[in-house]
């Protein structure tokens, strides 16, 4: 509640503030831009720093415009297809070559996305809780009639049910995942969307919170800066805006987008097609690269888990490039054609970084500006600049916890690879800047580097603990599913039974029945043999 007044309390100074500026640039015969205020004439005093607010505008992705004005880009961009292509090919002919036969290996693709009837009850949960998300633009013009007629006790009031409705829908997430047993693709899915949800609804309800609370008119000059570029209206936005905004590639509400004059199908093809052959190659690449080392871990732990290792971190940076280029720029743009949506900048060029502050900006702009303009800007005015290292390191702090909570639900044990390195030693190098005898490029091959061997690590963190669990006998598998949330690392009443192919020698290693030990010991009685 400190937290929601001391936005209030701010809003409502500022826009105080806004109508003594629009006052006073009236009676000076100015429009309340400032230009034309006499420089001897003493004014309403500006605050020294404003909120700063989301504008949208017709522009593209950046690989679009590197692509479509730089043929050798374009040149790179088909090679890339070139390896896709390759890729398939390869993994074709080495089944085949081992089956003896023509044969499609689709054993990695059911481990990731389930059996389809998973697949069917995963949408048919995504269909339940996009009806819970649309029931808040309803119970929100509800509250503006509770808000004229008692004030503050429907405030508070609809503040906790919206604080009851988000509680309860994520933890409907992880009982369902946990009672039909999702695969981790279906699992990401539903926390992913249900985040979203969470996301889309708080920005609807705060930009529209703004008309209700400060009202302004069509003629007035008081209302806030995204009034002037006419993405905002005095009006609360209609249902029909509420359903267009939760399809948009974006977070942040706004009345009005700049939009395509119609659909342009082949590109959203052509999108759809890139995304699907990308996941694929993934899995290609997890399936040959990584999990055969996974799958040998038995006969010699040390040899196989190093090279798992060496392999993650190999092609650490290939599932980064991957990450970004599948789900940030293919997706997004099939969305944003779909819906005629006319600002793709949502990603910067983070291949260009050389340090981790630039970093956490440019990856995922969609993410980015939502917690600066709901977490950050709000943490600044609640704590004010002696405290504004709070402000600068709670939102890192509260996205890799975000993080770390889809990935949970969607492999369903609590490993927290992700949240060590992003608010970790990504906190640590945040005030890092580039050595001055090191040139940019110099630094950003280090930067990439670091990045390949922190993504390597990660992926092999959650794949030993993965592959721990799916070989699991069937009698003790039951056993571990409800041991969510419990890592293997550091449980200490999992069965024995799910490490029993780790152990091969000393009877004093059997005795325990910690997997991570076990695992341990064999290592370093390997190395000591």
């Amino acid at each position: 509640m400190c937290h929601v007044s001391g936005y209030l309390n701010e809003m409502s100074s500022l826009h105080e503030e806004q109508q003594l500026r629009s006052r006073t640039d009236k009676k000076d015969g100015s429009h309340g831009t400032g230009e034309d205020e006499p420089k001897g004439e003493t004014t309403v005093p500006r605050k020294k720093r404003e909120r700063r607010h989301r504008i949208f505008k017709h522009q593209e992705s950046y690989l679009t415009e590197l692509t479509d004005n730089n043929p050798h880009i374009q040149t790179l961009f088909n090679c890339g297809v070139v390896m896709t292509l390759m890729l398939w090919i390869f993994d074709i002919m080495k089944n085949s070559a081992e089956e003896g036969r023509f044969y499609l290996d689709m054993s990695t693709y059911h481990v990731v996305f389930g059996p389809w009837q998973n697949q069917v009850k995963s949408v048919l949960i995504w269909l339940v809780l996009l009806a819970a998300y649309f029931s808040v633009h309803p119970l929100f013009k509800l509250w503006i009639k509770l808000h004229h007629y008692i004030g503050r006790p429907a405030d508070i009031f609809f503040i906790l049910l919206f604080c009851v409705y988000n509680a309860v829908a994520h933890i409907a997430v992880i009982l369902l995942i946990l009672h039909f047993n999702f695969d981790t693709a279906p699992a990401v899915f539903l926390s992913i969307e249900q985040t979203r949800f969470t996301m889309q609804s708080h920005s609807f309800i705060r930009e529209n919170a703004y008309k209700v609370l400060w009202p302004w008119n069509e003629d007035d000059e008081t209302g806030p800066p995204v009034w002037f570029q006419g993405q905002i209206t005095p009006k609360i936005g209609k249902f029909s805006q509420y359903v267009y905004f939760t399809f948009a590639p974006t977070l942040i509400y706004r009345d009005h987008y700049p939009m395509l004059k119609e659909i342009r199908w082949k590109k959203a093809i052509w999108y759809l097609l890139q995304f699907g052959g990308i996941l694929s190659c993934t899995i290609i690449i997890l399936k040959n690269f990584i999990r055969p080392h996974l799958d040998l871990l038995h006969e010699n732990p040390l040899k196989h888990g190093m090279l798992a290792l060496t392999n993650c971190m190999l092609v650490g940076i290939f599932f980064l490039i991957m990450a970004g280029v599948c789900f940030l720029h293919l997706w997004q743009n099939f969305g944003a054609e779909l819906t005629r949506f006319g600002d793709r900048q949502v990603y910067g060029p983070w291949w260009r970084c050389i340090e981790f502050r630039t970093f956490y900006r440019e990856w995922n702009l969609l993410v980015h500006d939502w917690i600066h303009c709901y977490i950050y800007e709000d943490l600044r005015a609640l704590f004010g600049r002696r405290y504004r290292y709070i402000a600068v390191f709670a939102p890192t702090l509260i996205s890799s916890l975000v993080h770390e909570y889809i990935l949970s639900t969607g492999v369903k044990f609590f490993l927290p690879v992700l949240t060590i390195e992003f608010s970790g030693f990504g906190v640590l190098f945040y005030y890092v800047k580039p050595a001055k005898f090191f040139n940019k490029e110099v630094m950003n091959t280090l930067f990439l580097m670091g990045l390949s061997v922190g993504f390597g690590i990660m992926v092999w963190g959650y794949g030993f603990e993965m592959y721990t669990r799916y070989h699991c006998p069937k009698e003790v598998r039951k056993h571990v599913n409800y041991s969510a949330y419990i890592s293997t690392i550091f449980s200490q009443h999992l069965p024995m039974e799910c490490g029993q192919g780790f152990l091969n020698a000393g009877d004093d290693r059997k005795q325990s029945n910690n997997l991570f030990y076990v695992v341990l010991m064999n290592c370093l009685c390997n190395v000591s043999d």
